[in-house]
């Protein structure tokens, strides 16, 4: 008897010399030596069908041995999703599929798909500064989440999403609902204004600009009082690292920044000459 999902090959009976003793269907004649029965099974290769509407492909193996796993690849046409997928076996049993898996049973399966067009789609405008990135299609009261990118040193400024009439859909954290008609998206980006606090010394003062954007060289102005030199110029961004400072100015970070200056006292010495 063969187990599930199995089926019977061949027999065969021999005695221990390797003589086969004659079959008659699956009886045989006992001779007086001591016999051999051997019985060959093979798992069942179950066959796959596959039903697919227009919009989209489903693939997987042709064929299957009960209680294997069978993935399945399903991939929509563009402006086309998955709408419905199911799997049923010969008696029209429907099985589980999770995550485009199911388990083979012990008979041939079908696998059904539908694909449905999407009711509209969505145009991103090309941005500088930054990207804004999310689906291309979407149905009618589907919520639709974008991506917003920024670059380096930039925020953004506006986000404008218009139907097909130009009439603007509400934006709500970088969502909207999807209305009866194809939409498009727009971004701009803007440089961010960073603050610059100076810290002067008592012995003399630092100033420049109070805000920059990044990448911008900023210039310092020190003045010492009289008879004091600078001693050291300290700028530093929010996370408390230092930026490097030459000739007086530096790079702007990606962050507020602040410049402390520390000044000493300047001596004058006096060298006398023993010919003077």
């Amino acid at each position: 008897i063969a187990s599930v999902g199995a089926e019977f090959v061949s027999l065969t009976v021999k005695t221990l010399s390797g003589e086969e003793i004659e079959l008659t269907g699956n009886s045989f004649t006992m001779p007086d030596k001591v016999v051999v029965v051997k019985a060959q099974f093979a798992k069942i290769d179950y066959p796959i069908t596959y039903n697919v509407s227009q919009g989209g492909t489903v693939t997987g193996a042709e064929t299957a041995n009960y209680n294997d796993s069978v993935e399945l690849t399903v991939t929509a046409d563009t402006g086309y999703y998955l709408d419905e997928l199911t799997v049923k076996d010969a008696q029209e049993n429907e099985l589980a599929v999770e995550d485009g898996t199911f388990i083979m049973p012990n008979c041939a399966v079908t696998v059904n798909a539908s694909f449905k067009k999407y009711d509209h789609s969505i145009t991103y405008l090309q941005t500088e500064n930054g990207t804004v990135t999310g689906e291309l299609f979407a149905n009618v009261g589907e919520e639709i989440t974008l991506s917003v990118v920024s670059d380096e040193g930039y925020k953004l400024s506006l986000l404008t999403v218009k139907d097909s009439e130009s009439s603007e859909i509400t934006v709500t954290d970088n969502s909207f609902v999807m209305p009866d008609s194809d939409v498009t998206i727009e971004a701009s980006f803007e440089p961010i204004n960073y603050d610059i606090t100076y810290v002067d010394d008592a012995n003399g003062t630092v100033s420049g600009v109070s805000t920059a954007h990044y990448g911008d060289e900023i210039q310092l102005t020190v003045t010492p009082n009289e008879k004091y030199i600078i001693d050291t110029i300290t700028v530093t961004d929010e996370t408390g690292t230092s930026i490097q400072v030459n000739d007086n100015a530096f790079i702007m970070p990606n962050s507020d920044v602040t410049v402390s200056v520390t000044f000493v006292r300047c001596y004058a010495y006096v060298v006398y000459s023993e010919n003077g």
